[in-house]
Order: structure tokens, then sequence, then C-alpha cells
């Protein structure tokens, strides 16, 4: 009788570990494609003058936007379907997504590039804007077609080529930017080096993609379409409002405030991109390790054990890193981008937090979808869209990048936690336990008023950064300890999920004995 409920302990903490390993790979991976990204947006920011570098923004805003942020939920739909498909089932299930997502994002592109005269010249009021609102246009069928392959990547389980691919991506929009603007082609050289960029990282993420499963045939089913059409609309709502509405707010803003605060703005929007690929990453692994569990009748009674855990391990890791970015944004951005941009260490504070208390919202959706529940989860993603969608039409109208902030970062993030916790509990028997996490947010809190003191004492030049961050490694576990916020269950977990990573795994060890030190010991 004992055996049984250790299989299904084991079975769901394998799965826990064989998540967090991945993660690792893939936040990992993430991060260092997300820096190459960081340094396109740094060099434009500095090569181009600030009310330019908005109109750019402004631009790339209308690709995220408008491919509904990466793949109108049909990526979603591929990582959730694929895992434990055999081979002949997954080309099927691939090839109808990748052909339902290129006729839309053809569709819109080519429709959105008639347009785009009108659009410059009657909404943003310059000719300069004709050209890169038209590539912006043309950019969301490679936007789109590049995000299904990464997606089709990690549903087959190949993580690491999809981590291989993004850095493709990313390097080459690097070298063909630098390339192109330095030789004087300004905005249109950097929209080229977007495109370019995506066909690089499209080519080698679909080259992986064959070598594992061959030619996909390209055969359209009317029924497994619809079955993730059905699937995909859902997601595709919350794609809109959890990433698409950003892109919206930029949008929008350039309508009503000038090119010089789109700038500012933007140049931060791009920095917090950093936390919500984290984030966002983490919800691509999650989702197939969740439909495992939901698929289990054994363990889907541990589904809340799952999302709670899921919020609880994030906020440990992701929490002290936004109070260090908080702290030291002044001398980070004013030395990174330039003292050009002296609004956008206030926007991306205000951002940075809003991304991490948006992560509750955003992993409840995933577990919604996760238990096949599409339509539910539409109906709250609508209800969180609509907060979304009216706040930031009345508000950034009036009070501009402050209506933005206080829209996207502020409102929408709470609104989507309280959205969220009755169904989850009423529908699904799963309690949102935050008694952890906010116990390492309580820790993250006294770790950036520490670290902004010691900013601040040390002039907030660009040694500040470094200095930050050593206190960061020393400061946080013992803070994390005598909060309450981790114990030796947590620790051994993490070692367990780490184990054998070369190079990382040793130094997450070390951190791990020096995070025991100062544990009390329960009795």
């Amino acid at each position: 009788m004992k055996g049984k409920p250790e299989r299904k302990g084991t079975a769901f903490r394998e799965i826990g570990k064989g998540t967090a390993g991945k993660g690792i790979i893939y936040v990992g991976g993430e991060a260092a494609s997300s820096l190459v990204s960081l340094l396109v947006i740094i060099y434009l920011a500095r090569a181009l003058p600030v009310s330019l570098f908005g109109l750019y923004i402004i631009a790339i805003a209308f690709t995220q936007f408008l491919g509904v942020s990466g793949n109108f939920g049909l990526g979603t739909a591929l990582r959730k379907m694929l895992p434990g498909k055999g081979r002949k089932e997954g080309k099927a299930i691939m090839a109808n997504g990748f052909l339902m997502a290129a006729w839309i994002s053809a569709a819109i592109a080519v429709a959105g590039a008639a347009a785009s005269s009108f659009i410059a010249i009657h909404i943003y009021g310059t000719q300069a804007m004709v050209l890169p609102v038209m590539m912006a246009f043309a950019s969301v069928f490679l936007y789109v077609v590049f995000n299904m392959s990464s997606a089709a990547l990690v549903g087959s389980g190949m993580v690491a080529e999809s981590v291989i691919g993004n850095l493709a991506y990313s390097v080459s929009q690097l070298v063909a930017t630098v390339a192109l603007v330095s030789a004087g082609y300004g905005i249109g050289g950097a929209m080229v080096a977007f495109l370019a960029s995506l066909v690089v990282g499209f080519a080698v993420e679909f080259a992986y993609l064959l070598s594992k499963v061959g030619m996909l045939g390209w055969h359209f089913e009317k029924e497994r379409a619809k079955e993730m059409a059905t699937f995909s609309a859902p997601v595709a709502v919350s794609n809109i409002a959890n990433i698409g509405m950003g892109g919206f707010a930029i949008i929008l803003l350039g309508a009503f405030a000038s090119h010089y605060v789109v700038g500012n703005y933007g140049a931060a929007a791009k920095l917090g991109v950093v936390i919500s690929l984290i984030i966002a990453s983490n919800t691509f692994l999650l989702l197939p390790a969740f439909s495992r569990i939901a698929a289990d009748r054994k363990l889907r009674r541990r589904m809340g054990d799952a999302y709670n855990n899921s919020v609880y391990y994030t906020s440990l890791f992701l929490l002290p890193f936004v109070a260090y970015l908080v702290a030291v944004s002044k001398p980070l951005i004013l030395a990174l981008i330039s003292k050009a941009y002296p609004l956008a260490p206030e926007y991306f504070s205000v951002m940075a937090i809003g991304l991490a208390v948006g992560s509750v919202g955003l992993y409840a959706g995933t577990t919604v979808v996760s238990l096949g529940n599409t339509m539910k989860f539409m109906r709250y993603q609508l209800a969180v869209l609509g907060i979304e969608a009216i706040s930031a039409l009345v508000l950034i109208p009036v009070f501009g990048a402050a209506g933005a902030l206080a829209s996207i970062f502020v409102i929408t993030p709470i609104s989507a936690a309280i959205v969220y916790a009755g169904p989850l509990r009423r529908e699904f028997g799963i309690m949102i336990k935050l008694e952890r996490p906010v116990r390492v947010a309580m820790a993250a809190i006294v770790l950036g008023f520490l670290l902004a003191v010691i900013s601040l004492a040390t002039g907030q030049r660009l040694y500040s950064v470094a200095i930050d961050a050593a206190a960061a490694l020393v400061l946080y576990p013992p803070i994390l300890a005598l909060a309450g916020g981790i114990g030796e269950k947590e620790v051994s977990f993490i070692r367990e999920s780490t184990a054998g990573m070369i190079g990382v795994g040793k130094a997450i060890s070390l951190l791990a004995d020096y995070v025991e030190m100062f544990i009390i010991p329960v009795r």
C-alpha cells in the first residue's frame, strides 16, 4: 500500500526536476539571446536621435502586436499537443499549425503594407514612418513562422536546438544592424536587419526540425485545423493581453506623445524584455509539464502544487533580480544607452515590478490551458483584456507615458491575479498560495532598499552596478533565509534539479551551501 503514493510522488517530483533542468537551459539561452538583442537596442539608441529611435520602436511594436505576440496562439497549441505524440501524428500537427499561421500572417502583412502610407502620414504625421511601417507589416509573416518553429522544437523536446535558433536570430540581427545603420541607412537599415535575422533564425530552427521529423508533407486536415483553432483562439486572446498590449500601448502612445517620450518609453520597454522573456520562457516549458500532469489522473490532483511551486521557484530567482535592476536602473540605463534618455530609468522600474507581479496571472492561465479548458480560459482572458484595453484607451491619451505604465504594468497584472484566483479555486480546486512568494517578495524589497542605498552612496555611477551585483550575492541569501522564504526542502530540490549541469550545477551548489548557513532548522 505504501508503494503507490511513493511512485506518484516520485513521478511528480521527476517531472518537476526535468522541467527545472530544461528551464535552466532554455532560460539561460533566452537570457543570452535577449542580451544580444539588448546590444541591438543599445546600439540603435546611441546611433539614432531619440525621436528617430522612437519611430523605430513604434514600427517594431506593430510587428509585435499584429503577430499577436508571436504566433496567434498556434505555437502554444504545438507545445500542448506535440508532447507524447508519435512521429506521424506529430508531423501532421506541425504541418497544420504552420499552414494556418502562415495564411493568417500573410494576409495581415499584405493588408497592412497597403495601408502603411495612410497610417504613417495621417496617424503619426510624418512621411519618415512610411517605409518602417510597411516593413513592420511585412515582417509579421517572418516573425510568426520563426516563433512557430521555436514552439515546434520545444514541443518536440528539442529545447537546446530552439535556444540555438534564437541565438542565431539575435546575433545575425546585431551584425546586420551595426553594418547597415553605420553605413548610413538609418531606420530602414535597422528594419532590413530585423527582417534578415528572422529569416536566419527560422532557417536554423526549421533545419533542426526537419532533421528530426523529416518533411512535414503540408497536408491540410480540416478537423485537425478546427481542433487547433479552437484551442489557440483563447490563447491568442491571452497573448494579446499579456504581451501584445505592450505593443498596442506604444502604438497608441506614438499618436498622443512626442517621439522623444516614445523613445524613452521604448528604451525602458526593450530593457524590460529581459524580465518578460524569463517569465515567458518558463511558461514555454511549464505547459508541456503541466499537460503531462493533467493527463495523468493520479497526478492531476497535484496540479495546484505544480502551479504554486512554479510561482514560488520563479519568484525565488526573479524577484531579487528585479530588485537589483530597479536599484541600479539609473546608472545602468544611462551608461548603457546615454544621458539622452533621462526618463527611461523611472519607466523601467515600474515595468520591472509590474512584469514580476504579472507572472502570478500568467502562470494561472498556463495552468487552465494545460487542463484543456480553453473556452473558460478565453472568458477570463477577455475580462483581463477588456480591463487592459479600456484603461489604455482612457489613460494614455490623457496622461501619456504615465497612463501607459499604469494601464499595462499596474492595473493589468493586479486584475489578472484577481480574475484568476476565484475560478481556479472554484472550478479546478486550485488554491493560489502566496505565503512563500510573499516572503520572497519581502526579502527582495529589503534587498532592493539596501542596494538602492549602496547605489546612492557610490554616486550612481557605472561601478555602482558591479558593487550592487556583488552586494546582492552576499546579502540576498541571509535575508531570504531569515525572512522564511526558503528552507532545507527547497534547497534540496534546487540541488537535485541542477545536479550534473556543467558549470551551472557547481555554481548553484556553492550558492546553496551559502544559503543553508542561514536557514533555521525546523524542530
